[in-house]
């Protein structure tokens, strides 16, 4: 198995000193994503895309270090 190096989210409410729920999930988010290969890792987050809409793929390529355009791409293919 090929486990992916860590990603430290860098969207605005991580990269804050002050507590945020939403470290807390997105932290979770890259320890599981650490753990899949490639192609479980893009379809997880292109199922993210879909639940979040369009618009939540420059917050998720953020999160997680994948390219937006990937994302994208991705979600159309689905």
């Amino acid at each position: 198995m090929s486990a992916m190096k860590f990603h430290t989210c860098q969207c605005r409410h991580c990269r804050q000193k002050e507590f945020h729920p939403n470290k807390k999930l997105h932290y979770e988010m890259n320890l599981f994503l650490s753990r899949l290969n490639k192609g479980k890792r893009l379809q997880y987050v292109t199922m993210e895309s879909k639940r979040m809409g369009g618009e939540g793929d420059r917050l998720l390529s953020q999160i997680t270090g994948i390219d937006v355009k990937t994302i994208r791409r991705e979600r159309q293919k689905l």
